[in-house]
């Protein structure tokens, strides 16, 4: 995980959980924190992490069967913890 993307960490059970802002990643400006934002929970077999999220809308468990390649638009950003995006899954 990128230093620079890192906003802070979190105790999420009892553990260190770093809480990434991809706003920093993608070079868009911060909005700050309010009492709406939220961190986003995202694990793998290999690690946990928080994403920054303006706003919660709904919860979505998607199974890795429905991961697929990032889109065009993503493959020039370094991301090691992006492997891929859901298909639409609503």
């Amino acid at each position: 995980m990128h230093a620079a993307l890192v906003l802070g960490v979190i105790n999420l059970r009892g553990e260190i959980c770093p809480v990434v802002d991809l706003k920093r990643l993608f070079g868009m400006p911060a909005r700050g924190l309010t009492n709406v934002t939220r961190a986003v929970i995202v694990r793998d077999a290999r690690r946990e992490f928080g994403i920054v999220a303006d706003v919660v809308i709904g919860i979505r468990s998607v199974p890795v069967s429905r991961i697929t390649p990032p889109p065009p638009v993503l493959r020039d950003v370094t991301l090691d913890s992006c492997a891929g995006s859901p298909t639409r899954v609503w």
